[in-house]
């Protein structure tokens, strides 16, 4: 399982605790009112609200072992609200890894053509630049890249098509041209 699939997975387990301290919620209710009346407690509701907590303990632990795989740190959160926020910046942060790798391959594009080659170098340099300077939104910052590599590596000229399109406001109309003649690969 990759580390997009384990964060998914993850914030599934999420959900899943938020969702159950909804339900833990409602019950601690029927509870209260069931004490505020002097009434004795049904088995049912004795045996849902043991239920809910087994569910609630199963996705805590479930929670546990998927972050600390996933991360490699131990789970240290006291607090919902802070574990969600972990998982949150690691899911950032692993799509900002991703997007840094395929934007590596960016320095692999090569065209024949001298004017689209000096053209990629150039932007070759910017990309170099971002990548050095690490500002706060990278993973935007390199997007337009990473999407002309998807445009590259498009086989559906339909698709490419679409993508030129979006990438012409950002690229140079030649670059763009270039990639719609397939005068650019690796």
């Amino acid at each position: 399982m990759d580390n997009k699939e384990q964060i998914r997975s993850l914030q599934e387990s999420l959900n899943s605790v938020w969702d159950l301290t909804q339900e833990i919620n409602e019950s601690i209710k029927e509870v209260r009112e069931y004490i505020r009346d002097e009434w004795f407690l049904p088995t049912s509701l004795i045996e849902r609200i043991q239920a809910e907590f087994s569910s609630i303990n199963e996705a805590y632990t479930q929670c546990i072992s998927k972050y600390e795989r996933l991360t490699g740190r131990s789970f240290n959160f006291s607090l919902v609200s802070d574990f969600e926020k972990a998982v949150y910046d690691e899911a950032d942060r692993v799509d900002k890894q991703e997007k840094m790798c395929t934007a590596e391959e960016f320095f692999k594009l090569k065209s024949k053509d001298k004017k689209t080659q000096a053209e990629l170098e150039e932007y070759k340099e910017r990309l170099n630049k971002l990548i050095t300077q690490k500002p706060e939104d990278l993973g935007e910052q390199i997007q337009p890249f990473v999407d002309l590599l998807t445009a590259i590596n498009e086989h559906d000229i339909g698709k490419r098509m679409q993508h030129a399109i979006s990438l012409s406001h950002t690229f140079s109309t030649t670059l763009v041209g270039n990639l719609m003649a397939g005068n650019i690969g690796f």
